[in-house]
C-alpha cells in the first residue's frame, strides 16, 4: 500500500461511519482506495481527503462496551467496539480476527446498503488493521440481522430476480426495506450458485435500470471476493444471494430486460468505486461488459481525467 493512501486512511480514524443530517455512509476510505487503485496520484488523493472530509463528523465516545456482543446492534457502541477490535487485531493478527467474526456477520450482509461489506473488501485488498477494525465495528453495530434460510436451487441468478417481481413491491428507504423484508418473515432466501454467477446478475440489474442502489450491487459483490479468504465461499455465496435478492425487492423489483444507457451524472465518490469495481470485477470474470462499463464512464466524463492516463489497465 502507498504510504500516502496508508497516512490518509489512517486520519480517516478519527471519523464517524456516518455523517449528518442524512446519516450517509462515509466514502472517504472507500473512495481513496478505489482512486488509488485506479491510479490517482498522491496530489489527487490529498485534494480528495480535504474535500470531502468537510461534510463528515467525528466519532463520539459513547457507552463503553466490555464484550463485543454487549455492542451488537447499538450504532452507538461504534467506537467502544471498534477499540475492541483494534485491540483484539493487535494482540490476535487481523486475519484471525476477521475469520471469527465475519461468518457471523454474514447474514445481514445487505446492511447499511452494504457499506460496511465493501469498507471491509477494500481495508483486506489494503491489509489495513484500522480500516477493518473500522468496517467491521460499523457492521456489528448495525442493527438490521436476518436469519438465513435454506439455500434454494436455481440455474442463474438472473432467473430467480426476474421470478422475484411476483413477491410485490416493499416501500420505504433501503434500509425500512430490508427491515420490512424481516418484518413480513419474506426475506428471500440464498441460491445455490456461485460468485460469477452473483457479479453477472449484480451487473445485469444495474446496467437495466441504473438505479443508484442498483450501482451498490455491483461494488457489493465486487467486496465479496476480498472476504474468501476468510470465511467459507459456501457461506459467502449464501449470504451474497440472499443479499441480493433482498435488495432487488428493495429497489421494487424492476424490469432490466435492456440495457440503459450511462448515466449522464454520478456523484464523485461512487463513480470512481464502481469504475474501480469494473476493473476488478473484469480481471476476476472476464466478462467484456465491464469494459464497456469503464469505457463508457470515461467518454461520458463521469470519471475524472487522471483515469483516462491509466486507460492501459483496462484494455484486454
Amino acid at each position: 500500500m502507498r504510504a500516502v493512501l496508508k497516512q490518509l486512511l489512517d486520519e480517516g480514524w478519527q471519523y464517524d461511519p456516518c455523517y449528518l443530517p442524512s446519516y450517509n455512509s462515509d466514502h472517504l476510505p472507500m473512495t481513496l482506495s478505489a482512486m488509488a487503485g485506479l491510479g490517482a496520484s498522491d496530489e489527487v488523493l490529498t485534494a480528495f481527503q480535504a474535500s470531502y472530509s468537510q461534510r463528515l463528523r467525528p466519532v463520539e465516545p459513547g457507552p463503553k462496551i466490555a464484550q463485543l456482543q454487549d455492542g451488537r446492534g447499538h450504532r452507538e457502541a461504534f467506537a467502544s467496539m471498534r477499540l475492541l477490535l483494534q485491540a483484539s487485531i493487535a494482540d490476535q493478527g487481523m486475519a484471525t480476527v476477521v475469520r471469527e467474526y465475519l461468518p457471523r456477520l454474514l447474514p445481514s450482509l445487505a446492511a447499511e446498503a452494504f457499506h460496511p461489506l465493501i469498507r471491509l473488501g477494500f481495508a483486506l485488498n489494503n491489509q489495513h488493521e484500522m480500516e477493518v477494525a473500522s468496517a467491521l465495528a460499523y457492521w456489528m453495530t448495525s442493527p438490521f440481522s436476518p436469519q438465513l434460510k435454506t439455500p434454494i436451487q436455481a440455474t442463474h441468478m438472473t432467473e430467480v430476480l426476474c421470478a422475484d417481481r411476483s413477491v410485490g413491491i416493499v416501500s420505504g428507504s433501503f434500509g425500512e426495506g430490508l427491515n420490512a423484508l424481516v418484518e413480513r418473515n419474506i426475506y428471500p432466501a440464498p441460491v445455490s450458485t456461485t460468485l460469477a454467477d452473483c457479479a453477472s446478475a449484480s451487473l445485469n440489474v444495474y446496467l437495466g435500470t441504473r438505479n443508484f442502489f442498483a450501482l451498490h450491487l455491483v461494488t457489493a459483490t465486487e467486496a465479496a471476493r476480498a472476504c474468501r479468504a476468510y470465511v467459507s465461499e459456501a457461506e459467502l455465496v449464501a449470504a451474497l444471494s440472499a443479499a441480493l435478492r433482498a435488495a432487488y425487492l428493495v429497489l421494487d423489483a424492476p424490469n432490466f430486460n435492456q440495457v440503459l444507457a450511462i448515466p449522464s451524472r454520478i456523484d464523485e465518490e461512487h463513480a470512481p468505486k464502481y469504475v474501480y469495481a469494473c476493473s476488478s470485477e473484469y480481471q476476476a470474470w472476464g466478462d467484456p461488459r465491464y469494459l464497456e462499463e469503464i469505457n463508457g464512464f470515461k467518454a461520458a466524463g463521469l470519471v475524472p481525467d487522471w483515469v483516462n492516463a491509466s486507460r492501459d489497465r483496462f484494455e484486454e
